[in-house]
């Protein structure tokens, strides 16, 4: 669910750098870090890992600007 909403919040920001992305995965690992019964750790932990996945994420975000034009 997480992944989805930062997707989200991806495609509504436009033009997204690697700090961007950063900064958006930051915000939707606090929302989680809000809920009752989420371990903080389990959200460190998930934070880390789409972090790692930047690099996917900024490929597949150029290859849909490539299709829209």
């Amino acid at each position: 669910k997480a992944k989805g909403e930062l997707l989200e919040q991806l495609e509504n920001a436009g033009n997204v750098g690697e700090e961007m992305y950063y900064q958006a995965v930051d915000q939707v690992a606090a929302k989680y870090s809000k809920i009752s019964g989420v371990a903080q750790s389990e959200v460190d932990d998930m934070a880390a890992e789409l972090k790692k996945q930047w690099k996917v994420v900024n490929k597949g975000l150029v290859k849909a600007k490539k299709l829209v034009r």
